[in-house]
């Protein structure tokens, strides 16, 4: 399984210095919060988006979202750029508004393909433990193809998804660099690759230490750390997707 961070969106504080380096282009409209929005380069290296001067008096005048692209977050520099933008932009880090956590496999470790779980799930032959509203997107042919099922909904604190990712991108938008990091863990990319993907908004998030019983919160400090990134993982995934049959 190759686990990564899929989304990163920072909340941070201060007037933008932007004589730093770095390029701002402006985009000709703004957010339904933010009055300005503008993309990041250093050169012509697209780096991120930012968003500033809030529409709303309850914000601080100063806050300012980064949200750093999809393909920087697949990067082995990210978080020294993360660094950078904070330190060269003269920001404050207050914390993380949103962190997709995305498991990349073939199948699951008991050899279960995951199109098998959704089938099993629609069937009733398994049932998920815990919240069950959700939506289930597929294919009806000679059978059904499941291709996508998903736990909660856009105004969910946490999400979960279970999706082909290998057909996302040949449908939408195919990503080199993200077949590039399959190839580079030792995935096979001659078989559908699926991905469970949790998306957590809001930026009170923690990880509860078994060992300890310590409430540790997930910030950008701690998520550069391979094993704190895949101990968040496992236990988003024991909180919000685990399945078990009936009667047992």
């Amino acid at each position: 399984m190759l686990i990564n961070i899929d989304w990163l969106q920072l909340h941070t504080r201060g007037k933008i210095n932007r004589i730093n380096g770095y390029t701002f282009k402006k985009l000709e409209y703004g957010t339904s919060v933010f009055d300005v929005v503008e993309d990041l380069y250093l050169d012509s290296e697209y780096i991120a988006s930012v968003c500033s001067s809030p529409k709303s008096r309850i914000l601080n005048p100063n806050t300012v979202i980064i949200k750093f692209i999809n393909r920087q977050l697949y990067s082995p520099t990210l978080f020294n750029k993360v660094d950078n933008v904070l330190s060269s932009l003269n920001l404050e880090y207050k914390g993380i508004t949103r962190l997709d956590i995305a498991g990349d496999i073939n199948k699951f470790k008991n050899g279960l393909h995951p199109e098998s779980l959704i089938n099993k799930f629609m069937t009733m032959e398994l049932r998920k433990i815990g919240y069950t509203k959700g939506v289930a997107h597929f294919e009806q042919g000679s059978r059904m193809k499941y291709e996508t099922l998903k736990f909660g909904s856009g105004s969910s604190p946490i999400s979960c998804y279970l999706y082909n990712k290998s057909k996302e991108l040949k449908d939408k938008k195919m990503k080199p660099y993200i077949v590039d990091s399959w190839i580079a863990s030792g995935l096979n990319t001659e078989a559908d690759v699926w991905r469970l993907e949790f998306s957590i908004k809001g930026n009170n998030l923690f990880l509860k230490e078994l060992s300890t019983g310590e409430n540790i919160r997930v910030d950008i400090y701690n998520l550069r750390n391979p094993e704190f990134l895949q101990s968040l993982f496992y236990s988003l995934q024991k909180s919000y997707f685990r399945f078990k049959v009936p009667g047992k």
